[in-house]
């Protein structure tokens, strides 16, 4: 059984601040990966290299926020939304930066020529930034919605979600057609497999940013 118990009150720090933070890390880890991708696409290895690095830093960046969080939220700290939203939410929005560091990793591996998907792969890579970009712009709001008038905000925040929902929308499109120019492709079986799981690593940033979104809904339901 869960319980809401009014926030503010006794709280010194809103443990949304937290989550703010983590969104803001979020999206700073979201875009060098960008760079990162491009670079790849680009056969520029070295620049890939540099920024893969810093990829997998931020990401170890925003765990340590993550664990902030954790560490002091259950302690006692008061919170006008389930818990169980919160820390889901929070959850599905450092996978986004756990996949960025999965992907960056997993392109070290082999290097595969993606001229034949390149215009798709970029088209797929911006819907994911869109996605996420959308997502903490919510995030963003929701301070503001327990701390003004709520159903202005909530509206706000309601576009803003939607707008995540057909972003994810649009890359799991985006996803699908560049799934069957893979495996209608000359590449051989080890390449084939190597990069349609590359591109459900990428797709699956959106998802989780969808996931994200869909316990911010949670939060801010009446």
């Amino acid at each position: 059984m869960y319980i809401r118990i009014p926030l503010l009150n006794t709280l010194r720090k809103s443990p949304f601040d937290g989550l703010t933070k983590h969104a803001k890390k979020v999206k700073e880890c979201i875009k060098i990966w960008e760079q990162a991708m491009s670079a790849y696409i680009e056969k520029d290895y070295d620049t890939f290299d540099n920024l893969s690095k810093k990829v997998q830093k931020l990401e170890h960046e925003a765990d340590l926020i993550k664990g902030n969080i954790n560490a002091h939220l259950p302690k006692g700290i008061k919170i006008n939304v389930y818990k169980s939203d919160f820390m889901f939410c929070l959850k599905d929005q450092d996978a986004i930066v756990d996949f960025a560091e999965d992907i960056v990793i997993w392109l070290e591996f082999k290097k595969v020529d993606m001229n034949f998907i390149k215009e798709d792969l970029l088209a797929l890579i911006q819907k994911v930034i869109e996605t996420v970009e959308t997502l903490e712009k919510a995030v963003l709001e929701i301070q503001l919605f327990f701390s003004s008038w709520k159903r202005k905000k909530r509206e706000k925040m309601k576009t803003l979600l939607k707008q995540v929902h057909r972003h994810e929308w649009e890359s799991d499109r985006l996803e699908k057609k560049i799934a069957k120019k893979i495996f209608q492709s000359d590449l051989d079986a080890v390449d084939i497999y190597f990069t349609s799981k590359l591109i459900r690593l990428i797709a699956d940033i959106a998802n989780r940013a969808e996931n994200a979104g869909d316990r911010i809904r949670a939060m801010i339901a009446e």
